[in-house]
């Protein structure tokens, strides 16, 4: 992860994703982790590429200001 002061919006871009406001609700919209379906972790989810997966279990594992967006993001998508 970049040493900048973490946000969602740097967070989506580390993710290679599009990080305007409308393509984060788009990405969350499309990609509903519902509670009934996926019983995992965010990092395990099929959307993700290995290197996504790998930066999201990195940040938790890690435990630094960016674990706190990846529980945001994985609350958001549920």
């Amino acid at each position: 992860m970049s040493p900048a002061s973490p946000s969602m919006t740097l967070l989506i871009e580390q993710l290679g994703l599009e990080c305007s406001p409308a393509a984060i609700q788009a990405f969350i919209a499309a990609h509903p982790l519902r509670p009934d379906v996926f019983h995992g972790r965010i990092h395990e989810a099929s959307f993700w590429t290995a290197s996504q997966s790998e930066l999201l279990c990195q940040a938790l594992a890690d435990d630094s200001d960016w674990s706190g967006l990846v529980d945001r993001l994985d609350v958001a998508l549920r």
